[in-house]
């Protein structure tokens, strides 16, 4: 099957394989490495990186768009070009059926879904100290003032096969060597029964943030498809 990745892609299947999955996860984690790249703004002489996307993007965001974005809507918006680079056709927070946004939706060559959550665990401040967030478990599993990752699925099998043949969940996250997020997203798999609910996670991807290695950009990308029935 010839590569989703290239400056000329040729028409698939509205519903794609396993596969072809994967290489739409790549994709996206090529993208958040361009956009970390592009987060130059300094802060103590220190490159501001993805943690400091806001700070980069947001006057940019605001004049084209009208309106400001939080984080999350920002590196969505930032992935919606990537993508279109890549020769996909992509909205941005389309509105659900029965409410609420989906924050990318593909419809050629592919139809597919996506909503992106960012998580923090910990992360390399430009002072150079650690940034820790009390608040990382909701990130995952929702909590008082947030839904967390876990509701993105639960939003996304709300979808009738002939609205989205495929769903998928891109999940960011912030953590370090010392403090792995991994074990928190086994959690995740294991508690809210993703396997068993036809989720499959295609594409895992973690690396060094760029300014401290002791940091890391950890990325997965969960996939669902719902046409056929199955993640296999």
């Amino acid at each position: 099957m010839r590569s989703l990745i290239g400056e000329t892609m040729a028409a698939l299947p509205k519903s794609i394989s396993v596969a072809s999955a994967k290489e739409l996860g790549n994709v996206l984690c090529e993208g958040v490495r361009d956009i970390d790249k592009r987060c130059v703004r300094k802060f103590n002489g220190i490159d501001g990186g993805l943690c400091n996307v806001k700070l980069q993007f947001r006057e940019q965001a605001l004049s084209e768009l009208g309106k400001r974005l939080t984080e999350e809507t920002l590196i969505s918006w930032l992935l919606m070009k990537h993508l279109a680079q890549k020769g996909f056709v992509v909205e941005l927070e389309r509105p659900y059926p029965a409410g609420g946004r989906c924050d990318l939706v593909l419809s050629n060559p592919v139809v597919a879904w996506i909503e992106v959550k960012l998580a923090w665990k910990q992360w390399f401040k430009c002072d150079g100290g650690t940034g820790c967030s009390p608040a990382y478990k909701g990130y995952l599993f929702g909590d008082n003032s947030r839904a967390g990752a876990a509701h993105d699925f639960v939003k996304l099998e709300c979808l009738s096969p002939s609205e989205a043949p495929g769903t998928g969940v891109f999940l960011i996250g912030f953590d370090s060597v010392r403090a792995s997020m991994d074990g928190d997203v086994a959690e995740l798999i294991t508690k809210k029964r993703l396997q068993q609910r036809n989720w499959k996670v295609v594409h895992r991807e973690s690396w060094s943030d760029r300014r401290n290695e002791a940091f890391r950009i950890n990325c997965s990308f969960w996939w669902r498809d719902l046409l056929n029935g199955r993640t296999t």
